[in-house]
């Protein structure tokens, strides 16, 4: 993990939508442990002039499992951290809850939030909490999952949630 901490790799722009591209290197970055409850957070996506990035939560660290709500084509699924591995950048977050807590959080997780509609706004137009929420999007879907054990990882109570992960 070290070496390749201080590595400088090349980066590669792939254009994927009119004016959108996402970064991505040649190596894959060794993952430190997960543990259940993890959040995975890059920034490695840019509109134009615009960074934006992608989350996932770990529902299953011993097998690298994530639980995540990609793009308008599909419903959030699991996927394999290792998805992360080659992204420019990403980061490893390990909320303060304790282990109980994100355990239950990844169980529920994988139990009510799989198989749920991709939509850019949720959150943001109507409910931002929703007991069975009908659509989802990456940040949204990793802050309801601790939302409902009483985790509010949205710091400032604004519509965006991904930047608050880091406070």
């Amino acid at each position: 993990v070290q070496t390749a901490f201080f590595k400088k790799p090349q980066v590669y722009k792939t254009c994927f939508a009119p004016f959108t591209y996402i970064e991505t290197i040649n190596d894959n970055i060794p993952l430190a442990l997960l543990e259940d409850g993890d959040i995975l957070l890059s920034a490695s996506m840019r509109c134009s002039f615009f960074r934006y990035g992608h989350s996932a939560l770990v529902v299953d660290g011993q097998y690298g499992k994530i639980l995540e709500s990609q793009d308008f084509s599909t419903n959030s699924s699991i996927g394999s951290a290792t998805s992360f591995a080659n992204l420019s950048s990403f980061l490893v977050l390990r909320p303060k809850a304790d282990k109980q807590i994100k355990d239950r959080v990844a169980a529920f997780a994988v139990r009510e939030l799989t198989g749920i509609r991709y939509s850019l706004t949720a959150g943001i137009f109507g409910a931002k909490y929703q007991e069975n929420p009908t659509s989802t999007q990456c940040a949204h879907l990793v802050w309801t999952a601790y939302m409902r054990y009483g985790v509010d990882l949205d710091v400032n109570g604004g519509l965006i949630v991904p930047q608050d992960f880091l406070s």
